[in-house]
């Protein structure tokens, strides 16, 4: 394997693992006991974060001196697999499970688009936007 090849894989793997690890640093906990993090989402972005930036590429190295990229390579793909396929069980019973106190889409509580309300005939009209679309100082019955 080339040498440019090698170090735009390597580039590749660190600039996705920091874009993950950067992703789930933006994530505020509903408990904060850390910042705005909670104790155990800190741990396992601290844990993580050892791994994939400091054990993955060590380990990667030494076996790539021993064995060769090709038969490493070949050698990792049923446990990226495995990885991938734990990832996604875990994704969809997560959500599949999760129960929100508000519309994940619209950000709102739910009871604000109860249907129940509305009186025959009513025409309701959807606004996305910020608290500029608000519309705060309007009535409450408008």
């Amino acid at each position: 394997m080339s040498k440019v090849l090698w170090l735009t894989m390597r580039r590749l793997y660190f600039f996705a693992t920091a874009l993950l690890v950067v992703g789930m640093l933006f994530h505020r906990s509903e408990d904060p006991g850390f910042f705005i993090y909670s104790k155990r989402h800190f741990l396992i972005v601290l844990t993580l974060s050892g791994v994939l930036f400091v054990l993955v590429p060590t380990l990667f190295v030494r076996l790539e001196r021993r064995w060769g990229l090709k038969t490493l390579a070949m050698a990792s793909l049923p446990a990226v697999a495995l990885v991938l396929l734990v990832y996604l069980v875990s994704h969809f019973s997560f959500y599949a499970g999760r129960r929100y106190l508000f519309d994940p889409f619209l950000q709102a509580p739910k009871r604000l688009f109860d249907t129940a309300e509305l009186d025959e005939g009513a025409i309701r009209v959807l606004c996305l936007g910020g608290s500029t679309t608000e519309g705060f100082m309007l009535p409450k019955a408008a």
